[in-house]
């Protein structure tokens, strides 16, 4: 089976001997508030840390879910508006989460062709800006070079980043966002179940600053009570204790490969990978390639139906997935994370080789 969903995709091959150390050493079974547990987090951290070069001062969170994380995050910090760039599913449903919390907001909403400059639509009140650095829909990067300016534009908002299919494989300084979130299914390459959240102390002090005023509360997940526990190593309530722990894994071998190698590995199977699919009849979807991201790549073919295409990948174990909305039956997404390999993608492409010489 060939898996290059955008996520949850392929899985690291030493997944199977994780897993069986970590049930033979009772890590399903640690409690969240033992010694080992504050151990096993203060070490996740620190090798997390090290690895994508996030500041100390830094905070780690664990949730659910990275979309959870959306809600707890600006619900935690935004006070008197957000602005959100959004031009894909993704984006769009982090808008309608703003609306379900009645949080004001200004959404700048585009699509796939979107080719601006977000410094130029970016209001002056708000006080938190919401970005989507990889738009896992349509495969869109926001570049680095704009959220560098972003920063440097306006040093005092606050910068939420989702980095759910970028970090920490896609190069950027990550230090420029006050929350970057992620999931593990993704770069990662670990079966799904976890948020996890890097935060800043300036979102600390501002999610401190509302806790403490009389606005409502949601309570539990705050991130002003996250803080409290993650000074202790700990967190709140109880977390994917397993899945922290082949976390621990995943950035371990990581840190052996090395972060350079790793995101060069990135560029070149993203090269072979268009030049395989460009002369199948599948263009890229993102015509500036300073907006194409190396780990989701999206490709158009108006002359094909997609679905019936991954339908028939599926049959072959191979397995890809379609756009969304108006784009699923003419658009492919094809992941290429650290667990993908050329080899991977040659199976697949001939494959999916044969199947168009059929149709």
């Amino acid at each position: 089976m060939i898996v290059l969903n955008p996520g949850p995709t392929k899985t690291h091959p030493e997944l199977g001997d994780w897993l069986r150390r970590g049930c033979e050493s009772g890590v399903p079974s640690m409690h969240h508030r033992s010694e080992d547990f504050k151990s096993l987090f203060k070490d996740t951290k620190e090798k997390l840390f090290d690895l994508a070069s996030i500041p100390k001062d830094f905070e780690m969170f664990l949730f659910g879910c990275a979309s959870e994380i959306w809600e707890k995050s600006c619900e935690s910090l935004v006070e008197k508006s957000a602005f959100i760039f959004a031009n894909g599913e993704f984006g769009f449903r982090w808008t309608r989460c703003l609306e379900a919390l009645k949080i004001k907001h200004f959404a700048a909403k585009s699509d796939h062709r979107f080719d601006g400059n977000l410094i130029e639509i970016i209001p002056e009140d708000c006080d938190t800006i919401c970005l989507v650095h990889c738009e896992t829909s349509i495969g869109f990067k926001i570049p680095p070079d704009q959220i560098r300016a972003i920063r440097l534009t306006y040093p005092e908002k606050l910068i939420i980043l989702d980095a759910v299919s970028t970090f920490p494989i896609v190069d950027l300084d990550y230090s420029l966002a006050d929350v970057i979130l992620f999931s593990v299914q993704k770069c990662f390459c670990l079966p799904s179940g976890m948020g996890v959240a890097l935060v800043s102390p300036r979102a600390i002090e501002k999610a401190q600053k509302l806790w403490d005023s009389d606005r409502p509360k949601s309570g539990f997940a705050s991130f002003a009570v996250e803080h409290v526990f993650a000074l202790q190593n700990m967190t709140p309530a109880t977390p994917n204790v397993l899945n922290l722990w082949l976390l621990n894994r995943s950035v371990t071998k990581y840190i052996s490969i090395g972060l350079r190698q790793l995101r060069q590995m990135t560029l070149e199977k993203a090269k072979f990978i268009r030049q395989s699919l460009n002369p199948l009849g599948f263009d890229d979807l993102i015509k500036n390639p300073n907006q194409q991201c190396e780990t989701v790549l999206t490709f158009e073919n108006f002359s094909l139906d997609c679905v019936d295409i991954k339908r028939k990948l599926r049959e072959k174990n191979v397995y890809v997935s379609t756009g969304f909305g108006d784009l699923e039956n003419s658009v492919l997404r094809i992941a290429n994370f650290p667990a993908h390999t050329k080899e991977d993608y040659l199976t697949a492409f001939s494959i999916l080789s044969e199947i168009l010489k059929a149709c």
